[in-house]
């Protein structure tokens, strides 16, 4: 009884190792198959806005029917597609078994210039470079001047500064003044001292922001501070202290610049008057001891 029961645990492993290698020997054939005979491409879908055509699409894409649709790279196929289409801020490649693929795109939306050098670089609000001129871009964007642009960018790559926080800032700053209620109203942020940063509000009020540390409470104190504390017409420069802020005006600025020439000025003439007097007592006591 023993004996018989012990032949049928051996039958039951041999048929056990036999079905494992049977399943094996099919799921290699499949595999192989899979990438070899089945699963050809015969259909790409687009969806999404652009201002792309779907041909025009699917040719940046590389994909070609009778292709692999297992073997293909899908993200391969995904960054072809923004890096020739510029125009295009997202391509979602996906699968769709077993014959199709499924493409949507997002457009890129046309969101700041970059200045560098007399070089303009318009970019999306992702930061990808859209184009690249001497001549500038559309005024009414929102534009950085002083960002040190990398020597190595072209349209299609994300837009990098040849310094890393300055990078970083650039784009706190443009999402940030976004969602600012100052966002219709801030021309153009200077940062060519990342510590300095300065947004040009109105074409007629200079906001030296300081670093972009505590940003959304600098913007909303800015605003504050205009819409309660400044005429409408007022120019001038408002600055942000470690603990305070201060305003002032165009023409505070102009009389402060007068007194200074004219303190330095009062200076000159003091020192040609102190050295003329040296002189002539040098020249008195030199009469003296001949």
């Amino acid at each position: 009884m023993a004996a018989e029961k012990r032949k049928k645990r051996r039958r039951g492993g041999s048929y056990s190792l036999q079905y494992s290698v049977i399943a094996f020997i099919a799921f290699t054939i499949f595999g192989i198959l899979s990438v070899t005979v089945f699963f050809k491409i015969n259909s790409v879908s687009i969806r999404g806005t652009s201002i792309y055509t779907a041909d025009e699409i699917v040719a940046a894409s590389g994909l070609k029917s009778g292709d692999n649709l297992v073997r293909k790279n899908m993200k391969k196929c995904s960054e072809m597609i923004t890096g020739e289409l510029v125009y295009i801020e997202t391509a979602e490649v996906r699968r769709v078994f077993p014959s199709t693929v499924r493409i949507t795109v997002a457009p890129a939306e046309e969101k700041a210039n970059m200045e560098h050098d007399g070089v303009w670089y318009l970019t999306s609000a992702e930061g990808k470079i859209l184009d690249i001129s001497n001549e500038g871009f559309n005024n009414s964007l929102i534009t950085f001047y002083g960002t040190d642009a990398a020597p190595w960018l072209k349209r299609g790559v994300l837009f990098e500064s040849e310094d890393e926080r300055k990078t970083e800032n650039i784009f706190e700053l443009l999402e940030k003044t976004k969602e600012s209620v100052l966002a219709d109203s801030i021309k153009s942020i200077d940062v060519t001292d990342r510590l300095k940063v300065i947004c040009n509000f109105e074409d007629r009020i200079s906001i030296v922001l300081g670093s972009v540390a505590e940003i959304d409470y600098k913007l909303r104190y800015a605003d504050r501070i205009i819409r309660l504390n400044i005429g409408a017409d007022e120019e001038g420069t408002l600055t942000f202290h470690s603990e305070s802020a201060s305003f002032i005006s165009r023409d505070g600025i102009i009389r402060n610049q007068e007194t200074y020439l004219q303190n330095l000025d009062r200076l000159k003439r003091e020192e040609v008057l102190s050295s003329s007097i040296i002189a002539a007592e040098n020249g008195n006591d030199s009469e003296n001891f001949e």
